[in-house]
Parts: structure tokens; sequence; C-alpha cells
């Protein structure tokens, strides 16, 4: 084998190692918004699909471990489960 067909070789299993390591986190890996970013990603969902500030579907929904959420009986003035980072 020459050492260009060698490097060539060495460059398609790099990649293909590479390949199925990215496939495998892809896969694997199970994505979570936690911390903060849950909150702030509340905002956004809240307003841009239910059209409201009501918190409650989406620190239910989306943070199953039900980790850093307010209690959902404590509302604010107007009856809507508020946002810890308000």
């Amino acid at each position: 084998m020459t050492r260009l067909k060698s490097f060539a070789y060495l460059r398609s299993e790099i990649a293909l190692v590479s390949a199925v390591f990215v496939a495998s986190l892809l896969l694997l890996q199970s994505f979570q918004i936690t911390g903060d970013g849950l909150s702030y990603y509340a905002y956004l969902r809240s307003l841009v699909f239910d059209r409201d500030l009501d918190f409650t579907n989406e620190f239910t929904d989306y943070n199953p471990a039900h980790h850093a959420t307010p209690d959902p009986n404590l509302k604010t003035e107007v009856g809507k489960v508020g946002n810890p980072y308000a």
C-alpha cells in the first residue's frame, strides 16, 4: 500500500468513527431542559404556543423530575402559576 492510499484509508476510518460517534450521541442522548433554562424557555413557549403566560403545562411537561419548579398551588395575583425567574 502506498503512503497516499494509507493516508486516504486512515482518513476514511476517522470519518467513519466520527460519524458513528455523532450518530450515537444523537440517538442515545436524552435532551432535557434543566435549571434556569427551563424557566426562560417557559416564557418563550408559553407566549408562542399557548399565547398566555400560564406556565403550568411548561413546568409539568418539560421537567419530569420537577426540579426547581414553583409550587403549582401558589398562584400570582391573576391566578396563574408564576415563574421564579420573572
